[in-house]
């Protein structure tokens, strides 16, 4: 079951609903009906509860998304970070590529104004070029999406 609205959401899909969940957050757009608030400080896209302070730590082993979240569910980063019609969220965990730390990719823009405030201009162009391509929200994803579409 979804941590926030109390759906039943099969494993391959959980990533699209909390995605979903997250991006309405973010875009301030407040869904009725639901048991739970989406964390205001980096939401886990497993939970939607906050990463903040150690919680749902999140890595990259492999191709695969590797997480201590209760609600974790296997899947494969390179698919799942591809937007469809039928699957939007982009959101996938990507390291950063300035520090150690894995976010999830609609976590990242935070984690760079909170810990690299100055990192598009300390960061050498190749390299930063090739982070914002992998941080870059598809246009599917940046669209501003309605409370219905979960």
């Amino acid at each position: 079951k979804c941590l926030i609205c109390g759906k039943d959401v099969l494993g391959a899909e959980r990533q699209n609903h909390m995605g979903k969940h997250i991006m309405l957050s973010l875009h301030g757009i407040t869904e009725k009906n639901l048991i739970a608030a989406v964390a205001t400080s980096y939401p886990c896209g497993s939970c939607g509860g906050s990463m903040s302070n150690g919680a749902c730590a999140l890595s990259i082993r492999g191709r695969k998304a590797i997480s201590t979240c209760r609600e974790v569910y296997e899947f494969q980063i390179k698919p799942a970070s591809k937007s469809t019609t039928a699957k939007a969220s982009t959101n996938v965990p990507i390291a950063c590529a300035l520090c150690p730390q894995t976010h999830w990719k609609y976590n990242m823009a935070t984690h760079l104004s909170d810990s690299h405030p100055h990192w598009e201009i300390t960061a050498k162009k190749p390299e930063r070029i090739e982070f914002e391509t992998k941080i870059a929200l598809a246009a599917a994803s940046r669209s501003t999406p309605t409370a219905a579409a979960v």
